[in-house]
């Protein structure tokens, strides 16, 4: 074997062996990322948010800070983003505004801009009802009543009829300022709600989770791993030819 051949392959084997060690570390990183996104479903990554401050920030995910509140005795109903709060509990999401919520008989109505949406006192959604273009609502006296775009309706019957009114309510629905704990609260809790597991994973197993660089390194490493394999079958027919030739 000639003294090229010789350190040829001795560079071979070297680089071989360290960039093995080096690429092993990544294949494990990208054998259990890859292994988790195979199961979403089965381990609802998809329904799991991220918590942790520390990869919220490194995310650029801060805590949303426009909210809409609405008193309704000892109740709040809120607009956080489109997620809609029942005191500090989201119930469904709109993406309409928020324009107004009152409380009648035995159950809770949050008015938006072309539906009414019908909750128990518990907060939970009875049923959603359309009325298009509204721009208020408020009660008196048990009376429910609505402003659609210049004209006011009015149901007595718990909104299963309506009828033109000429006469508005004392008071309309409108907004109140949140309690500065519970404002805080929803808003921590509207930003933990925004990364799911699976994305966080997704973003790890591409690289796209250390940035730009973080892409071109996996990229790097599939070559390496080509490399890799190369040597790898150039080392094994090499072995394989001097065992034939011995035979």
């Amino acid at each position: 074997m000639t003294l090229f051949k010789r350190s040829f392959s001795k560079l071979l084997y070297k680089g071989h062996r360290h960039i093995g060690f080096a690429i092993s570390l990544i294949l494990i990183l990208l054998s259990i990322t890859g292994v988790a996104l195979n199961h979403t479903s089965e381990l609802k990554l998809d329904q799991r948010f991220i918590k942790s401050p520390l990869i919220l920030d490194w995310y650029g995910i801060s805590p949303a800070t426009e909210l809409k509140s609405f008193a309704i005795k000892q109740h709040w109903i809120t607009q956080l983003e489109q997620a809609i709060y029942f005191n500090n509990k989201a119930i469904f999401t709109s993406a309409e505004p928020l324009i107004g919520a009152i409380m009648t008989g035995d159950f809770i109505v949050a008015a938006f801009n072309h539906h009414l949406v019908l909750l128990t006192l518990e907060g939970d959604v009875i049923e959603s009802i359309p009325k298009p273009l509204l721009k208020k609502i408020g009660n008196q006296n048990g009376i429910i009543f609505i402003q659609q775009q210049q004209h006011i309706y009015s149901s007595k019957d718990q909104l299963l009829s309506w009828q033109k009114d000429s006469q508005p309510p004392q008071k309309w629905s409108t907004e109140s300022r949140l309690p500065k704990a519970m404002s805080q609260a929803l808003k921590q809790s509207s930003r933990e709600q925004i990364l799911d597991v699976e994305r966080l994973i997704l973003d790890i197993h591409s690289g796209r989770f250390f940035g730009q660089y973080g892409v071109y390194f996996i990229d790097l490493s599939g070559v390496l791993l080509i490399f890799l394999s190369l040597s790898g079958i150039w080392f094994w027919l090499r072995s394989y030819i001097k065992r034939s030739h011995k035979k």
